[in-house]
């Protein structure tokens, strides 16, 4: 919608853009463990100074939505009167909702740019203090650095917000060996605590911050990389404050924020606070940016910022190489005042964003006795035993597709770029979008260059969610339908291309026939961009190789089915459909292909499904999971798959990852994402027989692939974080 929006509306005085601030918070069912810190961040998005106008979506069925949200403000003393907003729920097509919006945003332009841009007093300034890609010179240059900026700052009356709590453990003396007072120094200690027994229930500690990155540039334990990180607070300035996730900052002075190491999430919740610049200090040369609040970025050593000149603002390597700290504190300080005043920083010229508010965590208390799920050995891959009824199958409609070289059917051929952190997304968006506008798939029989934004790889513990992340990258770049992948990192992420690779050849695969880039080590986003594209361009054969363009039937697919309320299960499933799903199952697995269907999902509670599906009762326990999240089958069949997903969009994202080729949802409305891998299709409308929801299924396939005037769901990727995973 934002980028639709901004090509139509084009350029407006006195406004900078029309900017998306999408994330993956809220959208259970039940009442998240993080709800008060998402709706503090929400808020604080919408009453930020550098806001002129929003328009909150929402599909209005989710935990956290418009009403609560609105509630929220209400309750806390938020501002909202004093912005031109509007609420507005989803459950509408893409172009009926551009429309809402676009007369929205044209109505509140004349109020949204009523304020010119005009000289204020520093002290209005609330810096950011953040660092990420951390390397041993990040404490001796780049954050002393930022120390002194923010120190500058504090003396003309503005405000400094330090975070990342479980990047002071080891610290702590330093802290506070200038602090306002006692409480303050106990609620810092306090909030450490915290943090420490949230990680406790998880079956995590502060230990697993540091990423491979810090590790491999000498920041091998968490009290090195704390005490590096501290020295964002210069030894003379005193602590003022400690507050709560996304709390409003309400004095000037140096604050420090709780929030997890994760660089981006930390971010979201400063900008909350009222952080209207960002100051990120980075050793490996960290890329990301804010879409709302400038980000100027120093790098620690002179030879990281040659390599990576177009993306770094300034130079704090230059210390190191013999210039005085005062001088390199006083020309930063005047690039800092110039982009205050409307300067872009060399990330807004870039044109990306990022954005992650602190993630969920399952565990409200210590789990109970026997509940590790690192403990539990995944299921054998087996199918669950059925046996079917003697029944005339529908007969499968046929449609265009391919066959590769083992015979597998898939209904697209697709280049795939898998960023292996969140920090690598929004380059790897940028790659296919370069990819496709090259018109490289025109000369390969490449139908579509696909990216998998996400928002894991970086700040994150759990050593099952790790092996789980390694997991689905290979499952995706295995996936049916992508002919050739290449693996993009950030460059300091915890999942880097390095331990991926090692993951490949673990499981049997050449590590060599796939593509390899980074955006740090190549030399930033146009460097890698170009590497990117040298390597699809020598590694794709020319017309089809070895894959067939031929007409298949639908049901040598591998097929997802995903009920729209799997997450919060109906107490009356819909009567009439579950007969024709499981008729439709059998058509699937007479093919001998696989049906993957989420362990939580309605339809096997449906007496109409289960008694279609089989002949004989199926007991409780034949119905456990047959795959755990991120695990290939061992052969087809029918298999339960234990998501562990939250929403909608995860739990397609588990499907996809086993192999499904095609999702379908039975849906009567409402909001259903698409993937971008693979179709997702609902099928709306009154129950009827399995050939005409087979007929169906085909017709919707079909056009959402060649009908331009039907709006395919809007692609979401989403990784499952699981039950122990947790940000840090």
């Amino acid at each position: 919608l934002a980028q639709r929006l901004a090509a139509e509306i084009g350029t407006v005085p006195g406004l900078d853009g029309i900017v998306p601030v999408a994330h993956t918070e809220g959208a259970t069912a039940h009442r998240p463990n993080n709800e008060t810190e998402v709706l503090r961040t929400l808020a604080g998005f919408i009453c930020h100074p550098n806001v002129a106008a929003v328009v909150a979506i929402d599909e209005g069925t989710e935990a956290i939505n418009n009403h609560a949200l609105a509630a929220f403000m209400a309750r806390h003393g938020y501002p909202l009167a004093d912005v031109p907003h509007r609420f507005l729920s989803a459950g509408r097509a893409p172009g009926q909702m551009l429309r809402l919006v676009r007369r929205y945003v044209v109505d509140s332009l004349p109020q949204a740019t009523a304020t010119p841009r005009s000289r204020l007093p520093l002290a209005g300034l609330r810096l950011a203090l953040q660092c990420g890609g951390s390397d041993a010179f990040s404490g001796v240059s780049g954050n002393p650095l930022a120390a002194r900026l923010a120190r500058e700052l504090i003396r003309h009356g503005g405000t400094a917000i330090q975070a990342e709590t479980d990047e002071i453990v080891g610290a702590e003396a330093y802290m506070l060996e200038r602090v306002r007072d006692q409480a303050t120094a106990e609620r810092l200690l306090a909030v450490i605590e915290r943090f420490r027994e949230r990680l406790a229930w998880h079956g995590a500690t502060v230990e697993a911050n540091p990423s491979e990155g810090n590790r491999l540039r000498g920041l091998y334990n968490i009290v090195l990389k704390s005490l590096g990180a501290a020295a964002k607070k210069a030894p003379d300035v005193r602590l003022d404050a400690v507050i709560d996730y996304a709390e409003p900052v309400s004095t000037p002075g140096f604050v420090f924020m709780d929030s997890p190491g994760n660089d981006l999430e930390s971010v979201a919740g400063q900008v909350a606070a009222g952080a209207n610049m960002i100051v990120f200090v980075t050793g490996n040369g960290s890329v990301t940016n804010f879409p709302f609040v400038p980000t100027l970025k120093i790098v620690t050593t002179t030879e990281r910022y040659q390599l990576l000149s177009r993306e770094m603002d300034i130079n704090a390597g230059a210390f190191l190489d013999g210039t005085p700290m005062d001088a390199l504190v006083s020309r930063s300080f005047e690039k800092l005042v110039r982009t205050a005043f409307g300067a872009q920083t060399l990330g807004e010229r870039a044109g990306h964003a990022q954005v992650s508010i602190w993630r969920n965590w399952h565990y409200s208390g210590p789990p109970a006795t026997g509940s590790d799920a690192c403990s539990v050995p995944p299921p054998a891959g087996i199918p669950i035993d059925i046996a079917p009824r003697a029944a005339p199958l529908p007969v499968p409609p046929r449609l265009p597709g391919w066959r590769r070289p083992d015979g597998t059917a898939t209904l697209e051929r697709l280049g795939l770029i898998m960023p292996v952190s969140l920090c690598a997304g929004q380059v790897a968006r940028l790659a296919a979008r370069h990819l496709e506008s090259r018109e490289l798939g025109s000369r390969t029989d490449i139908e579509r260059f696909v990216a998998l934004p996400h928002t894991e790889g970086c700040g994150f513990a759990g050593e099952r969610l790790h092996r789980q992340l390694l997991a689905l990258y290979q499952l995706h770049a295995t996936h049916p339908a992508v002919a050739t992948a290449l693996f993009l990192e950030h460059g300091c992420e915890k999942t880097p291309n390095d331990i991926v690779r090692s993951h490949l050849a673990a499981s049997g695969l050449d590590p060599d026939s796939f593509g390899w880039a980074s955006i740090q080590l190549d030399g930033g986003i146009e460097a890698v961009l170009a590497k990117i594209e040298r390597w699809f361009a020598t590694h794709l054969p020319p017309g089809t190789g070895e894959w067939q363009r031929t007409v298949i039937p639908l049901t040598d697919l591998h097929l997802g089915i995903i009920s729209p309320d799997t997450i919060a299960p109906s107490t009356e499933p819909n009567p009439g459909r579950g007969p024709a799903l499981g008729e439709i199952v059998h058509a699937f697995l007479a093919r001998e292909r696989a049906v993957f269907i989420p362990h939580g999902d309605p339809l096997w509670t449906d007496a109409g499904f289960l008694d279609a599906l089989s002949s004989r009762p199926l007991r409780n326990s034949s119905r456990t999971p047959t795959l755990a999240l991120a695990q290939a089958p061992a052969r087809p069949g029918l298999h339960i798959v234990d998501t562990e997903a939250t929403t909608l969009a995860e739990n397609i994202a588990a499907l996809v990852a086993a192999g499904a080729q095609a999702i379908v949802v039975p849906a009567e409305g409402g909001l259903i994402p698409g993937h971008p891998l693979v179709p997702v299709i609902g099928l709306p409308g009154a129950p009827r027989g399995a050939q005409a929801l087979l007929d169906s299924l085909a017709d919707r396939l079909q056009s959402s692939r060649t009908d331009p005037s039907v709006e395919a769901p809007a692609p979401v990727f989403q990784i499952p974080r699981g039950r122990d995973g947790i940000s840090t």
